[in-house]
């Protein structure tokens, strides 16, 4: 990949990209990542850090606040107490070690502002709301909104938390001749592959994203609406059989 075509596409901050990193090198090292390896999501991993590497600032050294200096008494071998001085003038003596003695003072480090408390409100909305769906180079797709969680989250349950139903899709079973074509021909990518949503109305396509046995497609719907929806049939097929026994009762008299 060409260096002017890095993107950071990763959606953790940098603490957790780091430990992706070790993640994979870990599952490297086990022999986990043969014959396919993790394809994109590794890509994108590297890519992205790469890019952020490069965006750190050098570890120029800070520059000093105000000089102090001292010289010797005049016959004696003692030092005199520190005092402050221009910076010119000991740029201009700070060779002269017979007679003084310069350091620099610097500024106290700033205590970082305290990290503000995720907030989730909204989430489902978010998540649910209708967007373009743009998959990457090689097929993926991961949506902005969708928290960065710890390993071993499950995704279906945390959803369910903000009242989102979730329904997973696997490749391989939804379709057996992408599967072939992605595990056999040894395709990286399954951008060939368009996952076949759940049965029932309302599901958004969430994310693509690999997993060990394949690509995986999350879907998600909002329960509540869903529920009312659900209602709402019920109550029209009521309806209609209200009205079917009334032409009935009209027909019969």
């Amino acid at each position: 990949m060409d260096a002017k075509e890095l993107t950071d596409d990763f959606r953790g901050d940098t603490a957790n990209l780091i430990l992706s990193i070790k993640a994979l090198l870990e599952l490297d090292a086990e022999g986990a990542l043969v014959p396919h390896g993790v394809g994109g999501h590794r890509r994108s991993l590297l890519s992205a850090a790469a890019v952020r590497l490069a965006a750190t600032p050098s570890d120029a050294a800070q520059a000093p606040v105000k000089w102090q200096f001292r010289d010797r008494r005049d016959g004696e071998d003692a030092w005199s107490t520190w005092m402050d001085c221009p910076a010119t003038f000991a740029e201009r003596n700070k060779g002269n070690t017979q007679d003084y003695q310069f350091r620099p003072l610097y500024a106290a480090p700033v205590a970082p502002a305290a990290a503000a408390p995720i907030n989730l409100e909204g989430l489902r909305k978010k998540l649910l709301a209708p967007r373009e769906i743009v998959r990457n180079e090689d097929g993926y797709l991961t949506h902005p909104d969708f928290p960065i969680c710890d390993e071993g989250t499950h995704a279906g349950k945390f959803l369910d938390a903000f009242g989102i139903d979730a329904e997973f899709v696997a490749m391989e079973s939804d379709d057996p001749e992408a599967a072939e074509r992605y595990f056999e021909a040894g395709e990286m990518h399954c951008s060939y592959w368009t996952p076949t949503p759940p049965e029932g109305e309302g599901w958004l396509l969430l994310e693509i994203y690999e997993t060990e046995d394949g690509p995986c497609a999350l879907f998600g719907r909002d329960r509540y609406e869903a529920e009312n929806e659900l209602k709402r049939q019920r109550m029209r097929a009521q309806l209609d059989r209200i009205q079917q026994l009334e032409a009935d009762k009209g027909a019969a008299q």
